[in-house]
């Protein structure tokens, strides 16, 4: 109930309530100051309800605040988690068989998954384990103890998980809504890691 209806109701309520005192004899005096009291519990009754009111506006406006701002910062933060999931993707990319710069995308990880989205999360987390596989697969196809058609197995495998760590690239950039990677920006990404990525099974055309 609002406090202009519990005025006009108490107003109603102190009215009757003289109408009955002045029935029953009461006089005039005593009359005015039932009303005088009635008229100030009225009065602080419905400034008590005003200023509640106001401290749950107030209140409501100050969570409002914080909750915005806890937004433009996640969103800030966000974008540069994206951005240097990007990054080290393309780290991944070029890694190879240096298995500590691999570990050291997965710490980074642990750091920032949080502010990726679901998509770019589960990708990142894919790319690090295709990595992590890949830089063996290419150890092995070093073996020169192995037969060549198994180095060329472990070639093929290398450059499979090669092929799934370049898939995380379009789910980091789309996860943030950021313009789409196109063709030729893949095709210069993969070009960029050179020779660091073929196994050399496949640099000696095995």
């Amino acid at each position: 109930m609002s406090a202009s209806s519990v005025i006009a109701a108490s107003a109603t309520a102190a009215s009757g309530t003289v109408a009955v005192a002045t029935s029953t004899g009461l006089t005039p005096a005593l009359i005015g100051f039932v009303g005088t009291i009635v008229g100030a519990a009225i009065a602080q009754g419905a400034a008590l309800m005003i200023s509640h009111k106001g401290r749950i506006d107030a209140q409501q406006r100050d969570a409002a605040a914080k909750q915005h701002a806890l937004r433009t910062l996640v969103a800030e933060e966000r974008v540069l988690a994206h951005q240097g999931a990007f990054k080290r993707i393309k780290g991944l990319l070029a890694a190879g068989r240096n298995t500590k710069a691999i570990d050291d995308i997965d710490s980074w990880m642990d750091d920032n998954c949080l502010f990726l989205s679901a998509e770019a999360r589960k990708a990142v987390w894919a790319a690090i384990g295709n990595a992590k596989a890949r830089a063996q697969n290419l150890a092995e196809s070093d073996n020169e103890g192995l037969e060549p058609a198994h180095r060329n197995l472990y070639s093929d495998q290398a450059m499979k998980n090669y092929g799934a760590i370049m898939d995380a690239l379009t789910p980091v950039v789309d996860g943030v809504g950021l313009p789409p990677l196109g063709t030729d920006e893949l095709k210069s990404i993969a070009e960029s890691a050179g020779d660091r990525v073929l196994p050399a099974s496949a640099k000696l055309g095995t």
